[in-house]
């Protein structure tokens, strides 16, 4: 179900910002989103009869114990992710890139 509300969304944003007709849209889909790359083209293309590019975006954290890089991803589901800091083990690290899924590009035709 999340994906389809993902997908409607995109979707939506796409149609509320370009006037004209789409081609293509690109998709930036960072590690931390909870979601599969799989589940959120096959929303996607339920959702529209566009063409759609998926790319990874890797994660970068902050946290308190002073570390800043790519977080420690202990598990990982059907609309969820868990990681942690890897120096410290702290739960709660601060997410900095790659917790977003954002259109980077609409190609118009």
């Amino acid at each position: 179900m999340h994906g389809k509300r993902v997908a409607k969304d995109i979707v939506l944003h796409v149609k509320k910002n370009y006037s004209a007709k789409v081609k293509k849209v690109t998709i930036s889909l960072g590690e931390l989103a909870g979601i599969s790359k799989e589940e959120l083209d096959r929303a996607l293309k339920a959702e529209a009869a566009w063409n759609f590019s998926i790319v990874s975006e890797r994660n970068m954290i902050g946290c308190l114990c002073g570390y800043q890089g790519p977080a420690r991803i202990s598990d990982k589901g059907h609309d969820y992710v868990m990681y942690e800091c890897p120096q410290c083990g702290s739960p709660l690290p601060k997410p900095l890139k790659g917790h977003e899924i954002k259109v980077v590009k609409v190609e118009k035709i």
